[in-house]
């Protein structure tokens, strides 16, 4: 059980390592969308350490297409960028401010994706309990649950507590 948490834990720094690798417009071993997501590739290199057992996969492994904007590292750069631009939270001028800091980083973030993030519903504009909530989950976005081992989630709870 150390051994898979070890194993995570390494993951998470490569990720760190590889949003600053990912900057840089000559970097093209990971894509911004597969390093904002790194619980998928650590479950599919464990999937792979175990070997094949049981119905052979139909559907070989794809790299992420979409980006989780609400990882830890991502998030803090958005909030930062709401900060300097200021009480309004334009989402326009986020945008901006975030593409002046890291271009290749935020070249596909839009205007309308933060947008939908921002509560204007009272006088001051805020970041939505939704978005606060999906800030919370950082690295582990949701989607579809698949069977996985019963200590596994046992081993989540000690590392979140």
């Amino acid at each position: 059980m150390l051994w898979i948490f070890l194993r995570h834990y390494y993951h998470l720094i490569n990720t760190v390592q590889s949003l600053f690798l990912i900057s840089e417009p000559q970097a093209s071993g990971i894509s911004v969308p597969e390093a904002s997501r790194p619980n998928r590739v650590f479950k599919e290199e464990l999937r792979q350490a175990r070997g094949p057992a049981g119905r052979p996969r139909e559907v070989a492994y794809r790299p992420s297409v979409l980006t989780n904007w609400m990882t830890p590292l991502l998030w803090s750069m958005i909030s930062r960028a709401a900060t300097v631009v200021g009480p309004k939270m334009s989402s326009s001028d986020i945008c901006k401010e975030l593409k002046k800091k890291d271009p290749i980083l935020f070249a596909k973030l839009a205007p309308q994706t933060i947008g939908a993030w921002i509560d204007r519903s009272g006088g001051i504009a805020t970041w939505s309990d939704r978005t606060l909530e999906r800030v919370n989950r950082g690295n582990h976005p949701g989607g579809l649950k698949t069977r996985v081992g019963i200590l596994v989630s046992v081993l989540i709870r000690q590392m979140l507590a």
